[in-house]
């Protein structure tokens, strides 16, 4: 079963594609960074779902090395994307 978060963004053909989930800010829930999505605002959750996607991507599709190297992205993002991204990163010795 696909989680919320993971229903956000489809990768088309190459193309990332975002869909409503971006828009709830209680998409993620409990999980970490759920504070910082539900408070951010939406250009900020579009960039760090962008972000991911595109880190993700890069990593094999490895969705906890995307947690953990999005904050870094090389991609011009908005300063509260990465504040996102920080919060959803892995803490050492966590995976999720």
């Amino acid at each position: 079963m696909r989680g919320r978060a993971e229903a956000t963004i489809r990768r088309v053909a190459g193309d990332l594609t975002l869909d409503s989930g971006v828009l709830n800010p209680e998409l993620l829930g409990t999980l970490p960074g759920s504070g910082e999505w539900a408070k951010a605002r939406l250009r900020d959750r579009f960039d760090a779902a962008i972000a991911h996607e595109h880190e993700e991507a890069r990593r094999g599709g490895s969705h906890v090395e995307a947690l953990r190297h999005a904050p870094d992205t090389e991609l011009p993002i908005r300063e509260g994307a990465r504040r996102i991204l920080r919060a959803t990163r892995p803490k050492e010795g966590r995976t999720r």
